[in-house]
């Protein structure tokens, strides 16, 4: 896979679909030294790991760490879901669709969030 992972077209500048990853685990992604920056960037803004690039079997993976929310990584989104709904046995669709639910939930209480570009 090239630099952009399979999920966004070029030619039509389509947003990809989002990367889900429940806290605590993996997701296979194709990141470079530029994703690097970025996430080393951000450790700093928040003063811990978000995310860690890493490999896995020979193949690039991001493990999340203990952090739910929603982040752009260059032209790709990424989702880090709450990992109380990884023992659930709901189908996994279902199962990051009430995740999301449940964390838009908690955001919305959190009311003036900052959100910050980095």
């Amino acid at each position: 896979m090239g630099p952009y992972d399979g999920r966004h077209s070029r030619e039509n500048n389509q947003i990809a679909e989002p990367i889900i990853i429940f806290e605590h685990q993996s997701e296979e992604f194709d990141w470079t030294n530029d994703d690097i920056a970025c996430l080393e960037a951000l450790r700093q803004k928040v003063g811990a790991d978000v995310l860690r690039p890493t490999v896995r079997a020979g193949k690039r993976v991001l493990q999340a760490a203990q952090h739910a929310g929603v982040l752009r990584l260059r032209n790709r989104t990424i989702q880090i879901l709450p990992k109380i709904y990884l023992s659930s046995d709901k189908e996994p669709n279902n199962l990051a669709q009430e995740a999301s639910a449940n964390l838009l939930l908690m955001l919305s209480y959190a009311e003036r969030l900052p959100i910050r570009e980095i």
